[in-house]
């Protein structure tokens, strides 16, 4: 229903229609370990930057679309509230 193709990000997208169709605030607190320094990350800017596994944010992608157990996912999950990025990796 909501399709806009200069979108790089569905993330964004959804966030962004969020707060313009409904009113919804997607952006969350900002903290040193909260998820709005987390939130950038939905919208990687290059190929390039999605691919060299540099920042933590990507290694950790990585590790739960490559996990094979169902609980792992989930687990990193649910830890990211408590524990910041590098920390995680």
């Amino acid at each position: 229903m909501f399709y806009k193709p200069e979108y790089k990000s569905c993330t964004m997208l959804i966030a962004d229609t969020a707060r313009e169709k409904f009113g919804f605030n997607s952006e969350p607190p900002e903290g040193p370990d909260s998820l709005g320094r987390h939130h950038r990350w939905s919208a990687i800017p290059t190929a390039e930057s999605a691919v060299e596994l540099v920042e933590p944010a990507t290694q950790l992608g990585l590790v739960i679309e490559a996990a094979p157990e169902d609980g792992v996912p989930a687990k990193i999950i649910r830890e990211l509230a408590y524990k910041p990025l590098p920390e995680m990796v």
